[in-house]
């Protein structure tokens, strides 16, 4: 993290923008027993990278960018580069996508790859990975889907076998952990 990292309240043209949210990282499937025998998605692992704030409120747009922890980055920190290289490929297919599924705000998260991985909608709402890939999969490269199959222990076994995935619930759903809601998803 450099120094310029904050993950305080940003302003943003004419109205200020929400916190950068953290990401919880995935947890063990050990420790998520009651993702067995839900619907899922098996999707290709990944590693955190950035995460970008997105606001429109009819008249106005704005942004924060910063990473899965909750930082918020500006052009001073030594991460901007690769902030703005990804903001050069994400805002304007985000903007327009937000102002026509009439979505005012979102978080979106993506891997160190520029891999849309998750979209947060509200402090414990994100779409899930079907809808994701539905409304962004023709405009940004997404986290692969392998396939989507109920979870048993036999399916955990095999995945395991082929070298881990991330498993994500076909539709959303939380959990709580020390009092916070986050997503369900494990990491096999």
């Amino acid at each position: 993290m450099s120094n310029t990292a904050s993950n305080t309240t940003k302003q943003s043209g004419t109205f200020e923008l929400p916190e950068m949210l953290p990401l919880e990282d995935a947890s063990p499937i050990s420790k998520i027993p009651m993702i067995i025998g839900q619907f899922c998605y098996i999707l290709k692992d990944y590693k955190p990278g950035l995460s970008v704030v997105m606001r429109f409120d009819g008249e106005h747009s704005g942004f924060s960018i910063g990473d899965w922890t909750g930082n918020h980055y500006t052009p001073e920190s030594k991460e901007w580069p690769q902030c703005a290289e990804l903001l050069m490929k994400v805002h304007s297919p985000i903007l327009q996508t937000l102002i026509n599924i009439k979505v005012p705000q979102a978080q979106f998260y993506f891997d160190n790859e520029g891999k849309l991985v998750d979209m947060r909608t509200s402090i414990n709402k994100f779409v899930g990975p079907g809808m994701l890939r539905d409304i962004f999969g023709n405009l940004l490269p997404i986290q692969e889907t392998i396939e989507i199959v109920q979870v048993t222990d036999e399916k955990i076994d095999e995945v395991k076998k082929n070298g881990g995935a991330i498993v994500k619930p076909s539709m959303f759903k939380t959990m709580v952990v020390k009092n916070d809601p986050v997503p369900l998803y494990a990491r096999i």
